[in-house]
This record gives structure tokens, C-alpha cells and sequence, in this order.
């Protein structure tokens, strides 16, 4: 019966080492699995935060180009206000030329009808 018990507590007692052994791993592969997150868990936070600060870069860069827009098309407008000007006002030259056109030639005839007149031809 002693024997039994002796033997029955060797067993346990390499029971218990095993157990304790896996254990151990257990606990090793938790630390791991610890750092192994506490790792992603920082990078996580750390693409976040590069992740917010492209955002605000872009929303910022997006809004620089709408301006610029902005600027293009007041500038645009303006030029097509000079160039409805600009289109009046040669179209006022083009009609005072033309009557002084017509004036020069009646001149013109004026002129060979005197010279006519004088020379006689």
C-alpha cells in the first residue's frame, strides 16, 4: 500500500510538472500574443493618426484647387466682359470707317469732277 501511494505520488507529481511546464508555455505564448497586439495596436494608432493628417492635407489641398477655380473663372468672366468691350468697340471703329470711307470717295468724285471741269478732259 505504501508502495501504491509512492507511486501514486510520483505520478502526480509529474502530473503536476507537465502541467506546470504547459502552463509556463501558456503564460509565454500569452506574453507573445501580448506584445504581438500591443505592436499592432500601435501601428493601428500610428496609421491613424498618418491616415487623419492625409485627410486634412487633401481636404486642405482640395480646397486651395477650388479657389484657384474660383479665381480662374472670376478671372475668365472678366475677360469675356473686355472682350464683349473690346468686340463693341471695334465694331464702333468698323462703322466710323466705313462712313469715312464713303466720305473720302465722295470727296474723291468731288475732286476728278472739278479737275474734269478744270482740265477739260
Amino acid at each position: 500500500m505504501f508502495a501504491e501511494i509512492v507511486l501514486l505520488r510520483e505520478k502526480d507529481s509529474e502530473a503536476l510538472a507537465a502541467a506546470r511546464t504547459e502552463v509556463a508555455g501558456f503564460q509565454k505564448k500569452l506574453s507573445t500574443i501580448r506584445a504581438e497586439s500591443e505592436a499592432i495596436r500601435s501601428k493601428n494608432g500610428a496609421l491613424e493618426d498618418s491616415l487623419k493628417l492625409t485627410e486634412a492635407r487633401m481636404l486642405k489641398e482640395v480646397e486651395g484647387y477650388r479657389q484657384a477655380i474660383g479665381k480662374r473663372e472670376a478671372q475668365i468672366e472678366k475677360m469675356k466682359l473686355e472682350m464683349a468691350q473690346n468686340l463693341t468697340n471695334y465694331q464702333e471703329l468698323m462703322n466710323v470707317k466705313l462712313a469715312l470711307d464713303i466720305e473720302i470717295a465722295a470727296y474723291r468724285k468731288l475732286l476728278e469732277g472739278e479737275e474734269m471741269r478744270l482740265f477739260g478732259h
